[in-house]
């Protein structure tokens, strides 16, 4: 579970993603 603490809130999700990318 790398989660990179960038993007805001909604973002999150879209950020899990690109982290798993």
């Amino acid at each position: 579970m790398e989660f990179i603490p960038r993007p805001k809130g909604r973002n999150k999700a879209k950020a899990r993603s690109r982290a798993k990318a």
